[in-house]
C-alpha cells in the first residue's frame, strides 16, 4: 500500500548505543501503542519490530537512533475499515555505513549487502515487513548510514485527539529516557528547519506567481487601453473621412470655377488646406488602429499554455488539482498576441479551478481540428445551467457570489481580435463539467 502522509507530529527520539537500550526501545514502542488505544496484537507487533531493528542497528551500524512519530494519511489510504487514518511511524537511523571490517570485528554474521536478494527480503526486514503495514528503506547503508521507516496504522483515536494529547504522550514516554534529550532537541530543530525551508520555498513560489499575475494584470490594462483607443480612432476616422473628402473636393471645384477674386481665392484655399489636414488626421487614426497588428506574431500555442500553467502552479497545488496536459507532438503555430492570449487563458483556467472540487482534474489540450489550431480547457465540476449558457457572451453573467461576469466577455473580445472564436460546452449532469475551446484561424485572412 502506498501511503500519502499528510500530517506528522514528533513524540520522542531514543539513542541506541548499547544493549540496555534495546528493551528501552521495545518498552517505549509498546507504551506508545497502548496509549494510542491500538490492539494487543498490534502492540506486540510494533514492540517486537522496534526491538529487532534496534538490535540490528546496534550490531551492524554501531548503533543509531529511533524516532517515534504520530502520522496521518488520506482516508483512502487507511488500512482499517473504519474512518481512522492515523498511525505510528518509527524512523530508524544508523550511525555508520555498513563495512565488512566492522561486521567481522563485531563477531556477528551480517547479511551480505553487496549481493542479492534485495535488502527488503532479508532478516529482520522480511519479518518486520509482515508485522508492520509499511516498511520503506530511505538509505540502504552502503554509501550512507542505513535509514528506514516502518508504519503501523489503526490508531483508535482521531487525529485531533492525538494532537491534543501529544504533550501527555511525551511526558509518559520521556521517563527513563534522559540520555535522549539531546537527540530529541536535534529532532525538533530538524523539524523546524524543514518547516522553514518548505515555507520559504512556498513563499518564493507565491512571489513568482504574484509577479507573473501582476504582469498579466498590467497586460490586461494595456489591452483595455489599446482597445479603447482603437475603437475611438476607428469611429472618429469613419465619421470624419467622408465629410473631409467632400469638403476638399467641393472646395477644389470652387477654386477652379470661382471668379478671380483674391479675397475669395484665399478663403477657399484656406478651406481646402484645412480639409487636407482632416484627411491626414483620418490617416493617422487609421495608422493607430492598424498598429495593433504589429504586436501579433507566430508562436507555438503549446509554449504559451505551458507558461500560463506554470504561473498557476501554486493555485493547482493549493487545491490539489491534477492537470492532464494533452499536447500534439508537433508545433501548433498560430498568429497571436502572446500577452493577450495569456490573459484569455488565465481567465479560462481560473474558472476551471474555481469550478473543480479539491483533488479534481483539469484537462488541457492543444491540438488541431479540421486543420485549425485550438486550445481546450475542461473541468469536471458542476457545469453551467442551460439558461446561463444561452446568455454567455451576450451580456455579463456569472455563477460566482463575488464575480462580475466580465471574464468571458474579455476572452471573447480577445478571440475576436485574433479572428478566432470561443465555444463553451457544459454537461447537463453534475460531474460532466465544462469545456472551453479557443479556435484560431489557419490564415489571418480568415
Amino acid at each position: 500500500m502506498a501511503e500519502i502522509i499528510t500530517k506528522r507530529v514528533h513524540i520522542l527520539t531514543l539513542v541506541i548505543k548499547n544493549r540496555r537500550d534495546i528493551p528501552l526501545v521495545r518498552g517505549k514502542a509498546k507504551h506508545l501503542v497502548r496509549l494510542c488505544n491500538m490492539s494487543r496484537v498490534d502492540r506486540a507487533r510494533v514492540a517486537v519490530s522496534a526491538s529487532e531493528m534496534a538490535r540490528y542497528l546496534l550490531e551492524h551500524t554501531s548503533g543509531g537512533s529511533v524516532s517515534f512519530l504520530l502520522v496521518c494519511c488520506k482516508p483512502a489510504c487507511a488500512t482499517d475499515k473504519d474512518d481512522s487514518c492515523a498511525g505510528i511511524l518509527l524512523k530508524f537511523k544508523g550511525n555508520h555505513v555498513f563495512k565488512k571490517d566492522d561486521m567481522k570485528n563485531q563477531g556477528t554474521m551480517a547479511p551480505n549487502l553487496y549481493a542479492f536478494p534485495p535488502m527488503e527480503t532479508r532478516r529482520p526486514f522480511d519479518g518486520i515487513g509482515k508485522a508492520m503495514d509499511s516498511l520503506k528503506i530511505i538509505k540502504n547503508g552502503i554509501r550512507e548510514p542505513l535509514e528506514l521507516d516502518i508504519i503501523k496504522w489503526g490508531v483508535k483515536k482521531t487525529w485531533e485527539e492525538l494532537v491534543a494529547s501529544n504533550e501527555f504522550l511525551r511526558k509518559k514516554l520521556f521517563r527513563n529516557a534522559e540520555e535522549s534529550f539531546i537527540a530529541n532537541l536535534r529532532a525538533k530543530h530538524d523539524e523546524v528547519l524543514k518547516l522553514l525551508d518548505e515555507l520559504s520555498q512556498k513563499n518564493r513560489e507565491l512571489d513568482r506567481a504574484n509577479k507573473e499575475l501582476m504582469q498579466l494584470s498590467n497586460d490586461l490594462e494595456i489591452l483595455t487601453h489599446e482597445r479603447t483607443m482603437s475603437e475611438i480612432a476607428l469611429k472618429v476616422a469613419d465619421r470624419i473621412r467622408n465629410p473631409a473628402t467632400a469638403i476638399g473636393g467641393l472646395t477644389l471645384v470652387l477654386l477652379k470655377k470661382a471668379p478671380k477674386d483674391k479675397w475669395l481665392q484665399e478663403k477657399l484655399e484656406a478651406i481646402f488646406h484645412e480639409a487636407k489636414r482632416l484627411e491626414k488626421i483620418v490617416k493617422d487614426f487609421d495608422s493607430l488602429a492598424a498598429a495593433k497588428s504589429k504586436s501579433f506574431e507566430k508562436v507555438d500555442l503549446r509554449d504559451v499554455v505551458k507558461t500560463v500553467l506554470e504561473t498557476l502552479s501554486t493555485n493547482f497545488q493549493q487545491r490539489d488539482i491534477k492537470v492532464n496536459e494533452k499536447f500534439i507532438d508537433e508545433p501548433v503555430i498560430a498568429l497571436v498576441n502572446r500577452q493577450t492570449i495569456k490573459v484569455a487563458l488565465l481567465h479560462i483556467l481560473r474558472n476551471a479551478i474555481e469550478a473543480s472540487p479539491n483533488g479534481g482534474i483539469i484537462d488541457v489540450t492543444v491540438w488541431r481540428r479540421d486543420g485549425k489550431p485550438f486550445i481546450s480547457v475542461r473541468d469536471y465540476g458542476p457545469g453551467i445551467s442551460q439558461d446561463i449558457q444561452e446568455k454567455l457572451f451576450k451580456k455579463t453573467v456569472t455563477t460566482k457570489a463575488t464575480g462580475t461576469g466580465m471574464g468571458l466577455m474579455t476572452v471573447k473580445q480577445i478571440m475576436d481580435e485574433h479572428k478566432g472564436k470561443i465555444e463553451i460546452k457544459s454537461g447537463r449532469k453534475p460531474g460532466q463539467g465544462t469545456e472551453a475551446i479557443m479556435f484560431f484561424p489557419v490564415r489571418w485572412s480568415e
